[in-house]
C-alpha cells in the first residue's frame, strides 16, 4: 500500500489532482491491487485475481485534471486492462515525462493518439494552444472529440504513400489496437482516408511543431523514409519505433540525420519496439547514404525541406 500511496501522492502533485479525487484514487486500491496481480502474480495468483476482476473490469474512476492553462479536462479510466495500462504507463510510470524544457511549447500533434491518455499529459503540462490529434480507428476518433473539444481531431491514417483508395487499417478484438501493416494479425479491416505527414501539417498551417509524439505501429519507418522533411518541422519527437534492435538503430540514425539528438532510448520487449526522445538541436545533416555510413533504397528524408524549422523561434508564452 505504501508505495501505490507513493505513486498517487506523484501524480497528484504533477498533474494538480485535488483531494477528493486522490481519495477517490486511493478507495479503489483493491482493484489496482488485483489487476497487478492478475498480470504479475504467480499462475495461481493470476488466475485467482483475473476471476475476481473480471466482472469489474467496466467499473472504474474519474479524474478532474487542469490543463495547464487551467482549463478543467475529466479523465475516465476503467479496470479493462489496456484501458488501465495506458493511465499506469503515462500518469504513474512517466512515459511521456520531458527530459526537455517544454515550458515555451504551444503547439502540439499526436500521431495514433488512441484514447488520449499522451494528450491529457501534454495538455497538463505544456501551455497548448494548437493541438491535432491523428486516429485511424474511427469509434476512437469519435471519442477524441468528445474528450478534447478544443482539438483538430482528424480521423485519417499517415503513411508515407497513401493509396489512392484509402488505407486498409486492421482493428483487432481489443478495439485500442489496430495497425496498417500488412502483417497487422487477425481483426476487421476498415478502409481508412491516407495522408502524408506534410500534407496533413500543411492542412493545419503547422510549418513548425513544438512536440510530435507519434505512435503507428510500424508505419513510423515509412513516414522517415518517405516524408522525412515533415518529421523535421517538429522540435521533439516522442516516439514508438517498432521492430528489433537493427530497425530500432536505423531509424535513429535517420532522424540524427534530421538534426535531432536522442535523450532517451527505452527497450519495450514485450512489445517488440523501443520508445525514444529526441531534440532537434542541428538542421539536417546530408542524405544517408551520402558520405554517412547509412545505406538506403528509399527517398532522402530531408528531400521537400526548403527551410530549416530549427530556426523558428517559439512563441513565447
Amino acid at each position: 500500500m505504501s508505495y501505490f500511496l507513493d505513486l498517487v501522492n506523484g501524480y497528484c502533485r504533477t498533474y494538480r489532482v485535488d483531494a477528493s479525487d486522490r481519495r477517490r484514487m486511493l478507495a479503489r486500491y483493491p482493484l489496482f491491487k488485483l489487476a497487478w496481480l492478475a498480470e504479475s502474480g504467480s499462475p495461481s495468483a493470476r488466475r485467482a485475481a483475473e476471476a475476481a476482476l473480471s466482472p469489474l473490469r467496466r467499473f472504474g474512476f474519474t479524474q478532474h485534471i487542469p490543463a495547464a492553462d487551467d482549463t478543467p479536462m475529466t479523465l475516465r479510466v476503467t479496470f479493462a486492462r489496456d484501458d488501465l495500462a495506458s493511465f499506469r504507463e503515462v500518469f504513474f510510470g512517466g512515459e511521456y515525462t520531458s527530459p526537455f524544457d517544454l515550458s515555451s511549447a504551444r503547439t502540439y500533434v499526436d500521431l495514433g493518439a488512441n484514447t488520449g491518455m499522451a494528450a491529457y499529459h501534454f495538455a497538463a503540462t505544456c501551455r497548448l494552444d494548437t493541438v491535432l490529434l491523428v486516429e485511424a480507428n474511427p469509434s476512437l476518433a469519435e471519442e477524441l472529440r468528445s474528450k478534447f473539444p478544443r482539438a483538430a481531431v482528424e480521423h485519417v491514417c499517415v503513411v508515407g504513400d497513401p493509396p489512392p483508395g484509402g488505407v486498409a487499417f486492421t482493428i483487432g478484438s481489443n478495439p485500442r489496437h489496430g495497425s496498417a501493416r500488412a502483417d497487422a494479425g487477425p481483426g476487421h479491416t476498415v478502409v481508412v482516408p491516407g495522408i502524408r505527414l506534410g500534407e496533413l501539417l500543411d492542412r493545419h498551417g503547422l510549418d513548425h511543431v513544438d512536440v510530435l509524439k507519434m505512435d503507428i505501429e510500424g508505419s513510423e519507418h515509412e513516414v522517415l523514409a518517405r516524408d522525412g522533411a515533415a518529421l523535421a518541422r517538429a522540435r521533439r519527437l516522442f516516439v514508438e519505433v517498432h521492430g528489433d534492435t537493427r530497425a530500432c538503430g536505423e531509424f535513429v540514425r535517420g532522424i540524427e540525420h534530421l538534426g535531432f539528438s536522442v535523450a532517451v532510448r527505452r527497450a519495450r520487449p514485450e512489445f517488440g519496439c523501443e520508445t525514444f526522445a529526441a531534440e532537434r538541436r542541428a538542421p539536417p545533416l546530408a542524405p544517408p547514404g551520402i558520405g554517412s555510413g547509412v545505406v538506403t533504397s528509399s527517398p532522402c528524408p530531408t528531400s521537400g525541406l526548403t527551410r530549416d524549422p530549427l530556426n523558428t523561434p517559439e512563441r513565447s508564452p
